[in-house]
């Protein structure tokens, strides 16, 4: 069995790195400001750090001899291995960004080409970033083709 962070560690250094700049930033904007407004938009930055914070250490997938679960504070999605009908690599494509690729795994057999969306994502269909160690974990469990 292997836990994964949702994204690599790379995505969430420098998610990180951004965080700490801002919150930096903001917490300069608190003290100099003189208006209770500074405060307000401190408090709310705070809020959306602690966010993304949660987004970014909750967010895991844990691939084992059962199958393959989601798991984040509030929900798990769990795939058994005899339920997944196709494992692949595709690209991502969340809000418009240039995307980048992950490793998907799904209830259904159409075959989905390589682009998926976020609308895709769901009880039937579990995704996470690339990474070969993921791979590795995976043909331990999965011996048709990805």
């Amino acid at each position: 069995m292997k836990r994964f962070l949702y994204l690599e560690y790379k995505a969430i250094l420098v998610v990180s790195i951004f965080l700490v700049v801002t919150f930096l930033i903001f917490f300069s904007i608190m003290l100099l400001s003189k208006q209770e407004i500074g405060k307000i938009i401190f408090l709310l930055w705070c809020l959306v750090e602690i966010y993304m914070i949660w987004y970014l250490f909750w967010e895991k997938i844990v691939i084992d001899e059962i199958g393959v679960r989601f798991i984040t504070l509030f929900k798990k999605n769990e795939l058994n291995w005899n339920e997944i009908k196709e494992i692949g690599i595709g690209h991502f494509y969340p809000r418009g960004s240039r995307g980048s690729d992950y490793i998907y795994f799904s209830k259904h057999d159409e075959l989905l080409g390589n682009l998926i969306y976020p609308k895709m994502v769901g009880r039937d269909f579990i995704i996470m970033q690339y990474r070969q160690k993921a791979i590795d974990e995976i043909r331990r469990y999965w011996d048709k083709p990805l």
